[in-house]
């Protein structure tokens, strides 16, 4: 879990597309949107919270326009985090 942690610690922007996930369920071009990043961007970040289990896809089956949501690692790496 730690690592996650280290992971967000050094990635702001992880960090932040993290936090756009925990307050809606929402798909990678709106939180790029609302941070200002590039779409590219947004996904790649997206891949790796995804790899580190810190979100979820709800409809993985469809290629575009795909909804994702924290998990419960996910809020609980954000919880650790706020607690430094």
């Amino acid at each position: 879990m730690w690592s996650n942690v280290a992971y967000l610690l050094h990635s702001g922007i992880g960090q932040k597309v993290l936090k756009s996930f925990q307050k809606k369920k929402t798909t990678p071009g709106k939180v790029a949107k609302q941070l200002g990043i590039s779409l590219q961007s947004s996904s790649k970040i997206v891949h790796k919270l995804r790899e580190r289990k810190l979100i979820n896809c709800l409809n993985p089956k469809d290629f575009n326009y795909r909804i994702y949501e924290v998990t419960p690692k996910g809020t609980k790496a954000l919880k650790e985090l706020e607690s430094l």
